[in-house]
């Protein structure tokens, strides 16, 4: 031990979360949003609980830039978008096989409900409104996550405006895999 530190066990607890859960400000244009740079609620509760925070890449920033506006899924639904959906998702695997293999508990993946691309049970599909599907790269993620026998691993749809609910939903999450330190009321 060096003198005058002292050092704590890392935790091996990690979360997978869409991008704009931590970067609010990358949203297309048009959503609302009720965050103005993370969702701090949902950071709060997984740092008070010693959960570690990956950052998943955003697959519509290469596909349409910096400054989008607001689509429905319809409008990625398409070759191009799913490989570079695929692509990503195929990184993300390969972490989370990485990880696992050196001990680390993957607590789950968190979306961001109606997004096109991380919805987890609802997106916006054109002349249908809301539908239950879940957004294009958790779609990709999910389907490599089924091919590569992966154990079950929890999607979580993070819903903004409903803050409540998504972190007792959260909370439940952690309190099954039972890495649940603090209350979530």
């Amino acid at each position: 031990m060096i003198k005058g530190r002292e050092y704590v066990k890392r935790s091996k607890k990690v979360v997978f979360l869409s991008h704009c859960i931590l970067f609010q400000s990358i949203r297309a244009y048009g959503v609302s949003l009720r965050f103005s740079s993370a969702v701090r609620p949902v950071v709060e509760l997984l740092i008070e609980n010693d959960i570690n925070l990956i950052q998943m890449p955003c697959p519509e920033m290469p596909y349409d830039g910096v400054i989008r506006k607001a689509v429905r899924k319809d409008i990625y639904d398409n070759p191009r978008f799913r490989k570079i959906c695929s692509k990503y998702a195929t990184q993300i695997i390969n972490m989370m096989r990485d990880l696992s293999e050196a001990g680390f508990k993957i607590v789950g993946v968190l979306g961001i409900e109606n997004s096109p691309t991380c919805g987890v049970r609802f997106v916006f599909r054109e002349g249908k409104g809301r539908v239950n599907e879940p957004g294009i790269f958790i779609e990709e993620l999910q389907k490599l996550l089924l091919a590569e026998n992966f154990k079950q691993i929890p999607f979580l749809g993070i819903k903004t405006f409903n803050m409540k609910k998504s972190l007792s939903e959260l909370g439940d999450i952690l309190k099954q895999t039972s890495l649940m330190r603090y209350s979530t009321s």
